[in-house]
């Protein structure tokens, strides 16, 4: 029930280890209903994943940083790009659901290829 403490203290953890407290963060945040600060930690997930700089998005990178060699990894730029086109329009929550299925993809796609 201690819902600003607990996005404080999850704030802290992803600042210390982003790979390991950026969903706890993410959540919290979304079901606090603060959806515009759960974006930005899937969108920061995102662009850690795929190593783009913070201020890089999707519409502009999504061909010239996503290697197209599967189907995968298109889906990813798919689903990042209209992340970043609904968040322009202020739809933050498709945005939201755009941007965890692109975190989906990338998971998907490095299981895919870490089985090749």
């Amino acid at each position: 029930g201690m819902r600003a403490e607990a996005i404080n203290a999850f704030e802290a953890a992803a600042t210390l280890d982003f790979d390991g407290g950026w969903y706890d963060l993410a959540t919290a945040l979304e079901e606090n209903r603060q959806i515009g600060g759960a974006m930005a930690v899937w969108r920061k997930r995102l662009q850690y994943l795929d190593g783009l700089r913070p201020d890089q998005d999707y519409v502009a990178n999504a061909s010239v940083k996503l290697p197209q060699l599967s189907q995968l990894n298109k889906e990813i730029g798919r689903h990042a790009a209209a992340a970043d086109l609904f968040a322009a329009q202020g739809n933050e929550v498709y945005a939201l659901a755009e941007f965890k299925a692109a975190v989906a993809s990338w998971s998907m796609a490095n299981k895919v290829k870490v089985q090749h």
